[in-house]
């Protein structure tokens, strides 16, 4: 009768086994593999080394029981988490439901996380980057959420990254672009939108967009829009870019629209709907609608409705995640994690009969129009 051999069961590598390895204490390797810095790089750096020699490998069972035990923990607010924004002024941003939601829910999920949550602003009279970076130093604050804005005069150079654990949220951030972030995942989007408009028979098809709002964005909203109807081989008119002038922006759109007859109109600002009207444009009579960051839920306007209270949680797990590696400083390879939409369906998006078709524009729209 033949016996069956079995393989030898192959046991998992500890940090007890390291420690031995490397003459060292288990603390000492239990901390250098979690890169903290009271452990000098050089010591970290070789028992790193010697642990994947031996093959080391975390056990995810103790990893989610650690995790567990944690959450029931009662925790203390140890850590202080800074929401740092740059607006005109130091509530402004909250006229945008957008960052509204960026705020509210990662300030709600950092107190889940036992951080103490607090908001700065950049623009406070007599604060610049150095009098911000002595601020956090003096307090021990080592964390760090970059909400949206655009660079003002000035960068965040001064500030010593090398102690702060920081992450970008809800879109670009020029004053530290070296950095993780968490956004909206503007292609995605777009794709997204672009096939129900198509489905619903519209062809020419236009983006209208507030300079600042793409600024803000890194232009992610007009390049995604020049690429999808590049990729689709559809002809689309160029990308009308509104200024911070309301009474400059009537007659663009006017311009823009008699030049190019779009058929639908994209946006991410109900600005845009109050100007077509002003135009005489009835939506949807005289051209149908489309919001990309759609926060009206009543079923009047179509659109793609973003999960930003989501991209706030993420950011602040992102950053808590870090914070546990003790991954500080700028990023040597950052990362995006982009968060999509879902599609609203809405009475601002009529499906289109052969009866409803329009005529073909006089003058013909050429891809070479697109805005990258």
């Amino acid at each position: 009768m033949r016996t069956r051999e079995v393989c030898p069961v192959k046991e998992r590598v500890t940090q007890t086994d390291i420690a031995r390895a490397a003459g060292v204490h288990n603390t000492t390797v239990s901390l250098s593999l979690r890169n903290s810095r009271l452990i000098p790089p050089e010591t970290r750096e070789r028992i790193q080394s010697i642990a994947r020699a031996l093959g080391y490998a975390p056990d995810p069972a103790l990893r989610a029981l650690a995790a567990y035990r944690n959450s029931r923990r009662q925790q203390r607010r140890t850590e202080t988490l800074v929401y740092l924004t740059r607006g005109d002024t130091r509530q402004g941003w909250r006229q945008s439901p957008v960052e509204e939601q960026y705020f509210t829910a990662a300030e709600r999920r950092a107190t889940e996380l036992g951080f103490s949550f607090r908001h700065m602003w950049l623009g406070e009279p007599g604060m610049n980057p150095r009098r911000l970076d002595r601020m956090l130093t003096h307090e021990g604050i080592r964390c760090l959420l970059l909400a949206p804005h655009l660079a003002v005069g000035e960068t965040l150079d001064a500030l010593d990254w090398s102690r702060l654990c920081a992450v970008r949220i809800g879109g670009s951030s020029l004053l530290a672009p070296d950095l993780n972030q968490v956004s909206s995942d503007a292609g995605a989007i777009v794709r997204l939108a672009t096939r129900q408009v198509l489905l619903a028979g519209y062809q020419r098809v236009g983006l209208v967009l507030p300079r600042r709002a793409d600024d803000l964005a890194d232009r992610a909203w007009s390049a995604a829009f020049s690429a999808e109807f590049y990729r689709r081989n559809l002809p689309a008119p160029p990308v009308l870019f509104l200024t911070d002038h309301p009474v400059e922006n009537s007659g663009l759109l006017a311009s823009w629209h008699r030049q190019h007859r779009p058929e639908a109109v994209l946006s991410v600002s109900p600005v845009v709907r109050q100007l077509l009207r002003q135009c005489g444009l009835e939506v949807p009579a005289a051209v149908a609608y489309v919001d990309l960051v759609l926060q009206d839920m009543l079923g009047t306007i179509a659109g793609v409705q973003g999960h930003h209270a989501r991209i706030g949680e993420l950011a602040v797990d992102l950053l808590a995640a870090q914070l546990e590696k003790n991954l500080f400083g700028l990023t040597p390879v950052p990362t995006i994690t982009s968060v999509s939409g879902r599609w609203c369906d809405g009475a601002s998006l009529p499906v289109r009969t052969p009866a409803d078709e329009q005529p073909e524009p006089s003058a013909p729209l050429l891809a070479t129009n697109l805005v990258a």
